[in-house]
């Protein structure tokens, strides 16, 4: 199931890593950074109480005695504040990180997932501070790791399968806070290969009716990018497992099965351009067609939960886009419902490459370019305006437990951000923006990936902007990005 690259991870621990073209680029820029340095806004809702990034403790000093060894660790107290939702404050003032979340309990208790999330804590700090202690630590903790899953592997029955899946899942982050996501054979598809296997033993063995966790609806979405990355249809497996759990979910949380369903036919069909199985124009574009409705109707029909209000904000930090934010009832609904923007604007762009082949179309041509144009224009504006949403720190975890999910949505706004910021027809401003935010999550927050994509981001602009604002479909072209620009979402 696993490569076992222990020898090779710790050798390539004792050399520094040469950084990629564009992320040298984005390197001449300041990258000091602290642990008190990670953005967010100034997000408010009756039940979620958030603070700016500068009010967070940046040493974690005070933890509770169960987890006291373990958060000794500086790559857990960077993850900690860098990539946690909730932190409550102890009496004198600062950060208790053991109550973020129940997850967090497995620290003290599983080996392999306490040393993926030093790796990747690690790995962060690793990029921020450029010490090379630091970066072997990284290498020798996520070495650990992937032994001790190893291990946990050989007998199943007497594993901890969820404990394991989150450790997995850990490593996978590991590649793209490291910004070798592309690199040393397709790891991180390994990785999302391994977490697959693993959740096809957990639901195995799952008494019939027990509903799937959040954490595993978003990873089936992990599994769709996998297969978009390598023009791959997605397991039918995959498929299978969210039809079953539909039924069993909460309400209004089982929509989120309605959307992977629709995901998945949308990235089989994206795959076959990829690949080049398809290459009819009139079947791509009338399939893309009939994959866009699919999203309007789902979208039409959700209830008030998954909704959002838009309100203006007198923050000026990072985060926030052209003076707004938008208040979510609860955040993983609102990071599900970003797969749906960014898939809508992909599909869109595949209508405007490919109508213009078609004459059958010819009389209906400016109106639909100017719908998809329009469409890209005002979900990717959605895309920028949420991102502070999923960049605040919460205080009240008792009140959010179940609103907030236990990881920051960093790792899950890379791809997002690249498609806004590299989308046909979006302004420059938003463009920029969508640069600044890239370039700020890699220089502050140690997210390598995010440094590697600003280069790509603007060479596919390059190719829907010649020269100036004039907006232009390249004939014979492709909406396709690279690797990088799929590959670097992942669901903890």
């Amino acid at each position: 199931m696993f490569r076992d690259e222990n020898e090779k991870v710790l050798t390539k621990a004792r050399a520094p890593r040469q950084p990629s073209d564009a992320a040298k680029r984005t390197g001449s820029k300041s990258r000091k950074g602290s642990a008190d340095e990670s953005g967010s806004s100034s997000s408010r809702s009756s039940s979620v109480v958030a603070r700016r990034p500068e009010m967070i403790s940046a040493q974690i000093r005070s933890i509770s005695p169960a987890l006291s060894a373990p958060l000794q660790d500086e790559g857990i107290r960077f993850f900690f504040t860098h990539y946690v939702s909730s932190s409550p404050k102890l009496q004198n003032g600062e950060v208790d990180c053991t109550k973020s979340s129940p997850q967090w309990s497995l620290l003290s208790i599983d080996p392999s997932f306490n040393n993926a999330v030093s790796s990747v804590g690690f790995a962060g700090l690793s990029n921020v501070t450029k010490d090379p202690e630091h970066t072997i630590a990284a290498r020798k903790k996520y070495a650990a790791s992937l032994r001790d899953i190893t291990l946990a592997l050989q007998d199943t029955s007497k594993s901890d399968l969820d404990a394991t899946f989150k450790s997995v899942m850990l490593l996978a982050a590991f590649e793209i806070v490291n910004g070798t996501s592309q690199s040393n054979g397709g790891s991180w598809a390994v990785h999302i290969d391994g977490a697959a296997a693993i959740l096809k033993l957990m639901i195995s063995r799952r008494p019939q009716g027990l509903p799937a966790t959040r954490l595993q609806m978003m990873f089936v979405l992990s599994v769709c990018f996998k297969a978009l990355s390598r023009g791959e249809q997605v397991p039918s497996s995959m498929h299978d497992w969210t039809r079953s759990v539909r039924r069993s979910m909460d309400p209004v949380d089982a929509h989120s099965t309605a959307l992977a369903d629709i995901m998945i036919r949308c990235v089989n069909f994206l795959s076959t351009i990829k690949n080049v199985s398809l290459v009819d124009s009139i079947s791509i574009y009338l399939e893309a067609v009939d994959c866009d409705a699919e999203l309007r109707d789902w979208n039409a029909q959700l209830p008030e939960g998954w909704r959002h209000k838009t309100i203006p904000t007198a923050d000026t930090s990072e985060f926030i886009y052209e003076g707004h934010i938008h208040v979510y009832e609860d955040l993983w609904r609102a990071r599900m419902y970003t797969n749906y923007r960014w898939m809508r604007i992909m599909l869109s762009q595949v209508l405007l490459e490919h109508q213009a082949n078609l004459a059958m179309f010819a009389t209906d041509e400016t109106v639909q370019r100017e719908d998809s144009l329009h469409t890209i224009s005002e979900l990717a504006h959605d895309i920028c305006t949420s991102i502070s949403s999923q960049l605040t720190r919460f205080e009240d975890v008792e009140n959010v437990r179940r609103q907030v999910p236990p990881m920051s949505g960093v790792f899950l706004l890379l791809l997002p951000i690249s498609i806004a910021g590299s989308a046909m027809g979006v302004p420059e401003s938003m463009h920029q923006w969508c640069i600044r935010m890239l370039e700020y999550i890699g220089n502050k927050m140690g997210i390598y990936q995010a440094l590697e994509m600003v280069g790509l981001v603007k060479m596919q602009r390059g190719k829907w902007i010649p020269g100036n604002d004039a907006f232009h479909v390249p004939l014979g072209g492709s909406v396709w990005k690279s690797d990088a620009l799929i590959t670097s979402l992942i669901s903890i």
